[in-house]
C-alpha cells in the first residue's frame, strides 16, 4: 500500500494551487456535461470525455463565471503573481457574446524561474484562431 497523498490540483493551465497549498480555495468542476464544457471553453482548454473529477481554484472562479454569463460584452483584465515567484498578465474579451458562436480572445505573458534561476516567459494568444505560444528565456 502507498503512502502517497493525492491533492486535488486546478485545472486552469499554468496554476499551481493545490488541496495542499490553499485548501480552502479548490471548487469543484460541474459535472453536468453543458456547464461543464462551458467551463473548459472558459479556460481554453478541451474539454475530455472523461467523466473524472476537475478542480477549479477560487482564483479564476469569478473570472469564468463573468465569461460564462449571457451578456452584450465581457472583458477580461487580470494580473497576479504567486508565492514561487511565478506572475501572470492577461487581457481579453468575448467575441460575439450572447451568441453560439461566442469565443474568448485573449492574450497575455506568464513568467516564471527555474531551479538555476533562470526566468522564462511565454507569450500566448488564444482565440478563434487557435492557442498560439512563444515560450523565451529573458535571463
Amino acid at each position: 500500500m502507498s503512502n502517497l497523498k493525492s491533492y486535488r490540483s486546478c485545472f486552469e493551465p499554468l496554476c499551481t494551487n493545490t488541496t495542499k497549498t490553499t485548501p480552502e480555495n479548490v471548487l469543484n468542476v460541474p459535472q453536468d456535461e453543458k456547464r461543464r464544457k462551458k467551463w473548459f471553453q472558459a479556460v481554453l482548454r478541451d474539454n475530455p470525455k472523461t467523466k473524472s473529477n476537475f478542480f477549479c481554484c477560487e482564483d479564476h472562479f469569478d473570472t469564468y463565471l463573468d465569461a460564462l454569463a449571457p451578456r452584450t460584452s465581457v472583458e477580461l483584465n487580470r494580473s497576479y503573481d504567486t508565492k514561487d515567484g511565478s506572475s501572470r498578465v492577461e487581457e481579453g474579451n468575448m467575441l460575439d457574446a450572447g451568441t453560439d458562436k461566442a469565443n474568448l480572445d485573449v492574450h497575455g505573458a506568464v513568467s516564471w524561474q527555474d531551479d538555476r534561476g533562470h526566468t522564462y516567459q511565454m507569450v500566448y494568444k488564444a482565440g478563434t484562431r487557435g492557442y498560439r505560444t512563444i515560450i523565451k528565456r529573458i535571463s
